[in-house]
């Protein structure tokens, strides 16, 4: 075996999660990075980013970079800014805040006219550890993804349920690596994740585009 078969291939991965505020975009990526939980938080203001490594099948080396987008950034003027290079997106709301829900078609409308390179998109339902106070009919969101050809899926960033399981998957789905369901769950040692002031932001180095083949389209949708 050649040297070069021997490295590990380093990939960058940008996701962006957007949504209204308190709806616990920063909670479910705590949970996923840092896998930690509290229920004191505080509403983002601009953005913050993570990031988070990951080796996949194949000797993959993922850098992922995690951006915690606020929700008031929807009528702000650098959502664009934030979005620029994005190769992930996942719309957030909170199943017991029906207002929450209602705001994604503004959201995903916003979104499209901003986007210029290909994306793979999602929903996720925050909040599933309190189905029981659930606002928001299951019928409606099923009928509203299905218009939008939009996955969707209920998390929760207290308990942790389902969420590895639905970023991995968005993670594999783009990148083209099949992951069984261990995998799927299975967390590599959490690198601590760095935040960076939403003012240090248009000072970062702008990454390496990702190669994103077999994308046709603007916007590409998980099924």
């Amino acid at each position: 075996m050649s040297d070069s078969e021997e490295e590990s291939v380093e990939r960058q991965l940008k996701i962006a999660f957007l949504g209204d505020s308190n709806v616990g975009k920063t909670s479910l990526i705590k949970r996923f990075c840092q896998d930690e939980f509290t229920r004191q938080s505080t509403s983002t203001v601009g953005a913050d980013f993570y990031t988070k490594h990951l080796v996949l099948p194949g000797r993959q080396d993922v850098t992922l970079i995690i951006s915690d987008i606020g929700g008031q950034e929807l009528s702000g003027s650098m959502l664009d800014k934030y979005l620029y290079n994005i190769n992930i997106i996942i719309f957030v709301y909170d199943i017991t805040n029906s207002p929450s829900f209602d705001s994604l078609a503004l959201w995903i409308e916003t979104v499209s006219t901003l986007i210029t390179n290909p994306v793979l998109s999602a929903a996720f339902g925050n909040k599933c550890d309190l189905e029981h106070q659930r606002t928001i009919r299951t019928d409606k969101t099923q009928q509203f993804f299905k218009q939008c050809n939009l996955k969707n899926c209920i998390v929760s960033a207290r308990t942790g349920e389902y969420l590895n399981s639905s970023i991995m998957e968005l993670i594999a789905k783009y990148l083209g690596v099949h992951l069984s369901k261990v995998a799927k769950e299975h967390q590599q040692p959490v690198v601590k994740a760095r935040l960076v002031p939403p003012t240090a932001v248009d000072r970062r180095p702008k990454p390496k585009p990702v190669q994103n083949r077999n994308h046709n389209t603007t916007v590409c949708i998980l099924q």
